[in-house]
């Protein structure tokens, strides 16, 4: 929680308190550092935003993505991409950060469960939690905590981490699908991974990256890699889903090339979980 200055000095305070505070206000506007994501991460300060993947026809939430955010004291809400380069600086980090996300989806995950609603979720991963062989049996012990079968989750790694030749990957891949995890390539069109390599990994799906969505209706060279992707995907026999759906218009391309899970601001933005329980209810009966 932030400080209220203003209010600590409505009335006479001692010497030692006004120490006191201008020490704690000193902490909390310290320059951001994986030190002080992990002290984030232990104060509780993390919390967790949801989007859904969808299907239109038939009309279903195929799963929701959990989306990582930071209530930092002094700077206020932060985005990942604010944060989790600093997480990822430190092994202790980004592993405790990833485990604490990994817990709050699962809680969510009983709670919707025990509103009546059945969905899956996806969390994303660093590539540093790959460096760890333990990773897959941390993953299983936090959802078994929670009585979570781990067939409700799926785990999202950047193209170019998935695709490295790092010697623990395959390794912790494997162990995670044979767990029961279902794995994605997130950014999918991003990474340069070869054809070869994509046939290697023991994953389940790929996620269009949401700049080729974007220019479907301007660039023919976007439409022909999105079609030829979902080409790719149903050949191998991947899920396929559209990240960064925004239009009618081009939710409708991406069904004529029969990418029919999308996800995107067309459907929801991201919000919590008492949220997200809200829209799902207003979805389901929709149908």
């Amino acid at each position: 929680m932030g400080l209220d200055i203003a209010a600590a000095f409505t009335k006479p305070i001692r010497l030692d308190e006004i120490t006191t505070l201008f020490v704690r206000l000193a902490q909390q506007l310290r320059p951001l550092s994986s030190e002080r994501v992990l002290d984030g991460v232990h104060a509780n300060e993390l919390f967790l935003e949801y989007q859904p993947i969808v299907e239109r026809r038939p009309r279903s939430v195929i799963m929701l993505e959990a989306l990582v955010r930071w209530n930092h004291p002094a700077h206020g809400r932060l985005a990942p991409d604010k944060f989790i380069p600093l997480a990822e600086e430190s092994a202790e980090t980004i592993d405790a950060l990833t485990d604490s996300v990994l817990a709050m989806a699962a809680r969510d995950y009983v709670r919707f469960r025990a509103a009546g609603i059945e969905t899956s979720i996806a969390v994303n991963v660093s590539g540093k939690n790959l460096d760890q062989l333990d990773f897959p049996d941390r993953v299983e012990s936090i959802l078994r905590q929670a009585q979570v079968p781990p067939e409700r989750f799926s785990l999202e790694l950047t193209e170019t981490v998935a695709s490295s030749d790092h010697v623990n990957n395959m390794d912790v891949f494997s162990r995670l699908r044979l767990k029961g995890f279902g794995l994605a390539i997130d950014d999918f069109g991003t990474g340069y991974s070869s054809l070869k390599r994509l046939r290697q990994l023991p994953f389940s799906g790929i996620k269009i990256d949401r700049s080729f969505v974007a220019d479907l209706l301007t660039s023919r060279d976007s439409a022909a890699i999105v079609k030829s992707v979902a080409d790719l995907a149903r050949n191998m026999q991947l899920d396929c889903i559209a990240e960064g759906v925004e239009t009618e218009q081009i939710a409708q391309i991406l069904e004529s090339f029969g990418v029919r899970k999308q996800q995107g601001y067309l459907f929801a933005r991201p919000q919590s979980a008492e949220r997200i329980e809200t829209w799902l209810k207003e979805w389901k009966q929709a149908a």
